[in-house]
């Protein structure tokens, strides 16, 4: 069995790895109000919330 879908960070993303490394999905972010507009970015609260929603999705589907 595979370990668990994991979130990890780097400085301006997140990312959804499952056990066996594989990069499944990114969610962008940044701090920055102006790059949150212009470069439709998330702010890093709603980054993680919407990575933590993908990660339960992809948990909920290999255990299907």
């Amino acid at each position: 069995m595979m370990s668990p879908i994991k979130i990890n960070r780097t400085e301006e993303s997140l990312y959804i790895q499952n056990g066996g490394g594989q990069k499944l999905a990114y969610v962008y972010f940044s701090d920055s109000l102006t790059r949150q507009q212009t470069m439709k970015r998330l702010s890093p609260e709603a980054a993680e919330m919407v990575a933590k929603i993908m990660a339960r999705a992809l948990r909920d589907a290999v255990e299907r």
